[in-house]
């Protein structure tokens, strides 16, 4: 943490541009014997009833020091397992590739689709349906540098803090944050349910708005269920087979950027989450390093 004040002091980042960003994976259902080997950690857990890696998507949320969030990056599966694809914008990125002589760098074009892409929100697709090192680059790019841009960030640039994912600390993701004046320092290990302000204030609440279209859905099958149950009883008919809504990658989209949208609209949210970066530690600890004003 002091490295993160020291950069937010050295560097005047001021409290708009320091920026916290989350990922969490929706539709998660734990199910033993049905896990995908790359999403445990994640705690990403297929169920053998009817959720599986097509029912799931991640969110990449980021939200500002001042309050509010910025720019979505939801990522849905797909059968491809490289991370070259096709059909769209190339974007260079360094890969590391370890010599005789020592580590080298080698310059690589990778292609990711994207199935939306407006400035605040962006729909592209991966095999474990996670934020890999081509896609976090991509999120930079076309997201992330986009807002700053566009929120007249000054020239001595932005902080961007995150967990201790494996991608975050590659060498590529390291330098192309570099290269657009945004300083991406990582939280102190094992601190994200104490410092992380996505995980602390937003976290729950995106998960429960975005997942109660879908409770409302199973209430309403259940009430029609119930009565045609009844009344399969009563008439010594065939009793129904139960078989609950399905949740849908297309539904489960439309539910999460409704969700976003209505708690980006509720100032008490935009408040408790300022009252979060502060209380964490993640803008200056008084006033405006940029004006120094009290």
């Amino acid at each position: 943490m002091q490295e993160i004040q020291k950069t937010i002091t050295d560097n005047k980042i001021l409290v708009k541009f320091t920026l916290n960003t989350y990922e969490t994976g929706m539709f998660s259902q734990e199910s033993v014997g049905c896990r995908d080997p790359g999403q445990t950690k994640r705690g990403i857990q297929a169920s053998a009833a009817h959720l599986t890696m097509k029912n799931m998507f991640t969110a990449v949320l980021t939200c500002a020091g001042e309050g509010g969030l910025l720019v979505q990056y939801l990522i849905v599966a797909c059968t491809v397992g490289k991370a070259d694809m096709t059909h769209v914008k190339k974007l260079p990125i360094k890969l590391p590739a370890k010599k005789n002589t020592g580590e080298q760098f080698m310059m690589t074009a990778f292609k990711r689709q994207h199935l939306i892409h407006t400035d605040r929100m962006l729909i592209t697709c991966q095999k474990k349906v996670w934020m890999d090192t081509a896609g976090i680059c991509m999120w930079v790019e076309l997201l992330l540098k986009q807002w700053l841009d566009k929120n007249c960030c000054p020239e001595w640039g932005a902080l961007l803090t995150w967990d201790h994912c494996r991608p975050h600390m590659t060498c590529t993701v390291i330098k192309k944050p570099e290269a657009h004046k945004i300083w991406a320092l990582c939280l102190p290990k094992c601190m994200t349910d104490w410092l992380q302000v996505m995980d602390l204030v937003v976290n729950g609440p995106y998960k429960a708005n975005t997942l109660l279209p879908q409770c409302e859905d199973l209430q309403e099958y259940m009430q029609t269920f119930r009565m045609q149950f009844y009344s399969a009883k009563v008439h010594n008919g065939a009793v129904p087979v139960w078989d609950q809504p399905k949740p849908s990658i297309t539904h489960g989209l439309s539910n999460s950027m409704k969700a976003l949208a209505s708690m980006d609209q509720d100032a008490g949210f935009r408040v408790g989450m300022a009252k979060a970066f502060v209380q964490t530690g993640l803008v200056p600890v008084a006033g405006d390093v940029a004006t120094g004003d009290a």
